[in-house]
């Protein structure tokens, strides 16, 4: 039994020759996307996400169907022991594969924001808390993006993205702060492991994940 997520990252080069969309509900998607570079993004997560499947399932890439829902989790067509999750920012994309069990992940590219008004719509009032003592600078910026991509990943979980309601999670104070990388959280009674991926200062990933 697979014991964590396998995952892979890539980051999209503007000058790699352009992606097609597998079908015509993924040439629909991105044909709603105005900005070139924003359906180039779309098609590479998705592109990643059936190399990475392939090579777990040891199938040929054509050969990954990936299904997509309104109301459920992601899955693999004709695989229901594998549970997979994938997610963009800007350039960086980013999927994972679990099997006998449920996962969920997000990327987020790290870049200078404003955090108050997102902070209001997705932390509770101790992790507002939190976010205070980090005050402002670099420590503040990834305690953002550590909480956001960990809300979003559990979201994911539950398969039913930030519709779910973020402020009904309780991130832990040191996952937040950056003083561990690892946690578990008690979901309804099922354990979650949240594990944070951070290998450069340009990107960051959660997987949440249980079996």
């Amino acid at each position: 039994m697979q014991d964590t997520p396998v995952w892979t990252h890539a980051c999209r080069q503007a000058a790699a020759p352009p992606l097609s969309p597998r079908d015509q509900r993924e040439a629909d998607r991105a044909g709603r996307l105005i900005d070139p570079a924003h359906a180039q993004n779309f098609l590479h997560a998705r592109h990643l996400m059936r190399l990475l499947a392939a090579r777990e399932l040891r199938l040929a890439e054509d050969a990954v169907r990936l299904e997509i829902h309104d109301d459920a989790p992601p899955g693999v067509e004709g695989d229901d022991s594998v549970s997979v999750s994938w997610s963009r920012s800007g350039p960086h994309a980013f999927a994972a594969l679990l099997r006998d069990g449920r996962l969920g992940a997000d990327v987020e590219q790290v870049l200078p924001r404003r955090v108050a008004p997102m902070l209001d719509m997705i932390a509770t009032q101790t992790e507002r808390a939190v976010m205070a003592g980090l005050g402002d600078g670099p420590d503040a910026l990834h305690g953002f993006y550590r909480l956001w991509c960990a809300k979003e990943a559990v979201l994911k979980w539950r398969g039913n993205g930030f519709r779910g309601g973020a402020k009904t999670i309780d991130i832990p104070v040191p996952f937040i702060s950056g003083g561990i990388d690892d946690v578990e959280l008690d979901e309804g009674g099922t354990i979650v492991h949240l594990k944070a991926i951070h290998p450069s200062e340009d990107w960051l990933a959660v997987l949440a994940f249980s079996r």
